[in-house]
């Protein structure tokens, strides 16, 4: 028997792979290159998507077992605050709230988590973090309204939800201004002023 050249024997083996499409192109390294691109993309995504889902994961237990228990802790105080101020009367309406900020320099403590109320007489809020209190005279009120934006103290308060913004005068005869975030705002800076009278400017004509 005749044995095959050594053309003949690279022939027979490069025709099967041929027949698969790959020759002797680099197409076989070409595809490996590929599928190690693939997997190394595979990779870096389940790292990335990995590293999001521990910091949503890590952001909501911070948010739950840290921050929640703090907030309510300074509401509850506030809440305590209120009590006292009101020797035990029930408020009009009152809620958890939280001040931006007032126009005296000497209520600096008021600003953070607290609670509000309003009441026949007055609106009243406390904070719960320095129990510092300020009650307005609900006949004092310049102003009620709600706002995204107050100025205090040489600075802006900006916030996306309407705050309520409180002008009233002081002991001294000075306009003062506060703000608050709140549930309802809107329902507030209608219920603060002192409701009109029906028919009191024909009884005064």
């Amino acid at each position: 028997m005749r044995s095959r050249s050594c053309a003949e024997r690279v022939w027979l083996f490069a025709r099967p792979v041929a027949s698969c499409g790959w020759g002797f192109d680099g197409g076989v390294i070409r595809s490996q290159v590929l599928v190690g691109e693939k997997l190394r993309f595979m990779t870096v995504l389940w790292t990335v998507l990995g590293a999001l889902l521990i910091t949503v994961v890590l952001a909501f237990c911070i948010t739950f077992f840290i921050v929640r228990p703090i907030l309510a802790k300074k509401v509850n105080a506030g809440v305590a605050g209120l009590a006292k101020e009101l020797h035990g009367r029930p408020p009009l309406m009152s809620t958890a709230a939280s001040c931006e900020g007032c126009s005296d320099p000497d209520r600096g403590g008021l600003k953070g988590i607290g609670a509000i109320a309003l009441t026949e007489q007055a609106l009243v809020f406390v904070a719960g973090s320095t129990d510092q209190s300020v009650i307005i005279p609900r006949d004092k009120v310049v102003e009620a309204a709600p706002a995204t934006n107050v100025e205090l103290l040489g600075r802006t308060v900006r916030r996306s939800r309407p705050m309520l913004s409180v002008s009233w005068l002081d002991g001294h005869g000075n306009t003062q201004l506060i703000a608050f975030t709140l549930d309802e705002p809107l329902q507030w800076a209608a219920s603060i002023p002192f409701p009109t009278i029906a028919g009191q400017g024909s009884q005064n004509s």
